[in-house]
């Protein structure tokens, strides 16, 4: 069936404040889908997502289980606590329902797996959220780096930081604060992006971290800062750096090639979005001679992560940020974890999922 005249019917598991303010909006722009139940434990945030005119008709849930039973849809997105993605997706990838899940994939590389296997199994697809791959200056920095022009690789550097996710939830913290419902502070959440972002940009694994979590401002039980040194399994370097105290938000990439050095930096808003690449003089190479700064796109080549999402279902075919994806991002936070804890440096063991 063609794109153009397909409906796919979505259910949110998850109304909360980034649902809210980023999926809907994207999904309500979608021509291919259409959101025809909505669930979360809270009545006030199910019922703020439930005004759009557009979802008058939408059946309401307050038990998820509820809504899976009661069925009429094709796929689920899921943005509830951290703790809850690994329930939630397998028991509706195990109904044959396609799922989009929030980063990170779960809180433990066993659930990872376990909802790999399920999708593999019933033949439908896990995709995991990861948004910076979908913004246009990574994009672009993605191609640049395949291309070629910066040479062979050296190191790698990213940093996410905001002031902290009481921020993004209008005042509390809440869950994502407790670690038995989170899995860790801004390392699990800042690091879910920046980790995947490298993988990505690299186009390898990463083979040991050793890492330092602070908790430097926040009255939280949890790091509000991190720090990650990273070993690719080629030799590249990278580094990681992970805030819930940085002013304004700020996610920035920098790449260290023979050629040259590729910077991108994004803030809040989408308001500074920059991409440049710095080259040195032939003769004197510690000069800097050029700096180009090639024009970034205004939107994703995919549209957006849902946008992306609905037309792999549309075509039949596997996402480029799957689960595994999830899984090698996961093994990299929680060894990280380990490292901070342990003080030293730390092997990532990628697990064989079968």
């Amino acid at each position: 069936m063609a794109l153009e005249r397909m409906n796919v019917k979505i259910a949110l598991l998850g109304c909360g404040r980034i649902v809210t303010r980023h999926v809907l909006p994207n999904l309500l722009d979608c021509p291919a889908c259409t959101v025809v139940s909505l669930c979360d434990t809270s009545k006030d945030a199910l019922h703020e997502a439930s005004q759009h005119p557009s979802l008058r008709g939408a059946a309401l849930f307050t038990d998820w289980q509820e809504l899976l039973k009661k069925g009429g849809f094709d796929a689920a997105i899921i943005s509830t606590p951290h703790f809850l993605h690994h329930p939630m997706a397998v028991a509706c990838l195990s109904a044959k329902r396609h799922v989009l899940v929030a980063k990170p994939i779960a809180l433990t590389v066993a659930g990872a797996g376990e909802m790999i296997r399920a999708a593999e199994k019933n033949g439908v697809i896990l995709m995991i959220e990861q948004t910076q791959r979908f913004d246009p200056v990574h994009e672009l920095a993605k191609d640049i780096i395949e291309s070629g022009r910066l040479g062979k690789i050296s190191m790698i550097k990213g940093r996410l930081g905001h002031a902290g996710p009481e921020y993004w939830t209008g005042g509390e913290a809440g869950w994502l604060v407790d670690k038995e419902k989170s899995g860790g502070g801004t390392l699990m959440d800042s690091g879910a992006h920046i980790i995947d972002l490298l993988r990505w940009l690299k186009n390898s694994e990463i083979a040991s971290i050793v890492c330092v979590t602070e908790t430097l401002e926040k009255t939280f039980g949890v790091e509000d800062n991190a720090v990650g040194i990273l070993a690719f399994d080629d030799g590249t370097l990278g580094m990681i750096e992970c805030s819930w105290t940085t002013r304004p938000y700020d996610i920035s990439v920098k790449v260290y090639g023979e050629n040259g050095t590729l910077e991108t930096r994004t803030g809040s808003g989408g308001s500074r979005v920059t991409l440049s690449i710095a080259k040195s003089r032939p003769s004197d190479p510690n000069i800097l001679e050029t700096v180009e700064t090639p024009a970034v796109p205004a939107k994703s080549k995919h549209g957006s992560p849902f946008h992306y999402f609905i037309d792999c279902i549309g075509h039949g075919r596997k996402p480029f940020v799957a689960g595994i994806d999830g899984l090698r991002c996961l093994e990299v936070i929680l060894a990280g974890y380990r490292s901070a804890k342990e003080g030293k440096r730390v092997a990532i063991n990628t697990t064989k999922v079968t």
